[in-house]
């Protein structure tokens, strides 16, 4: 609707703003659920540790072993799920 009742500049600056709006009250809502709960916050926090090893091990250990480090990447997120209850 922006763009067809505005030019091409400011419906694209319209549009950055609806997504700015729209990703901060997703953020909200995440933060909100997460503040209660440290198992699940452990859980994502451990996400991204988990992903840059990963990325690395395909990079420089075993480049175009996806299967290989997929399951690398599934075994270790299991067990943040499993131990973060520890954490809780």
């Amino acid at each position: 609707m922006a763009r067809q009742e505005l030019d091409a500049f400011a419906s694209v600056i319209t549009m950055l703003g609806v997504m700015i709006i729209i990703v901060s009250a997703l953020a909200l809502l995440v933060v909100k659920a997460l503040a209660d709960s440290p198992w699940e916050l452990f859980t994502i926090a451990a996400t991204i540790p988990i992903a840059l090893l990963m990325g690395v091990y395909m990079r420089f250990s075993r480049p175009g072993k996806i299967a290989e480090v997929s399951l690398i990447g599934f075994v270790l997120m299991m067990a943040a799920i499993i131990f973060g209850g520890n954490v809780a």
